[in-house]
């Protein structure tokens, strides 16, 4: 059984920014938060604040501070709800969500060892608690720039003659 520590925000924007770009994406991806929502409401977890800690749970997995294997047990373990449905929910969320990212655990976990450093759920010295996963979103959300169209010729560009 894991517990996962409280970690402070700065924390978990250094673990962010440390992350390869496919957990980076999925992170912060709104199709991620919309099918851990669907499949929390088909499972039977209507309750807001449950499918937040579902998605706290998977965003930890992302983060490198769960292992993917946990999450079942997670889920059962803060939420409270019955073992099939977190089962199920666990199964969905692993083979829609997780498992397509496989590869890029792997090279969190190879780097991770590599390096000689723990991973963030190996550490014990966290303190605060963590953001959930919405609010990621909106933090990455609102620190992309706008593309700006520059007026005036581009010099690579070829003329159609």
């Amino acid at each position: 059984m894991s517990i996962v520590p409280p970690y402070q925000k700065e924390q978990l924007v250094k673990l962010f920014y440390g992350l390869p770009p496919e957990l980076k994406d999925a992170m912060g991806s709104l199709e991620t938060i919309d099918f851990i929502d669907r499949s929390c409401e088909k499972n039977g977890v209507h309750d807001a604040k449950l499918q937040n800690k579902v998605a706290d749970i998977v965003g930890n997995i992302l983060l490198g501070i769960l292992f993917p294997n946990d999450l079942e047990q997670e889920i059962k373990r803060q939420t409270g709800i019955d073992e099939n449905a977190a089962k199920t929910l666990a199964r969905e969320i692993d083979r829609f969500v997780l498992y397509p990212l496989k590869p890029a655990f792997e090279v969190l976990h190879k780097e991770a060892a590599h390096a000689g450093t723990q991973l963030p759920h190996q550490e014990e010295n966290a303190i605060a608690s963590a953001p959930s996963q919405k609010e990621i979103v909106k933090t990455e959300a609102q620190k992309k720039p706008a593309r700006i169209k520059q007026a005036g010729t581009d010099k690579y560009r070829e003329s159609i003659e």
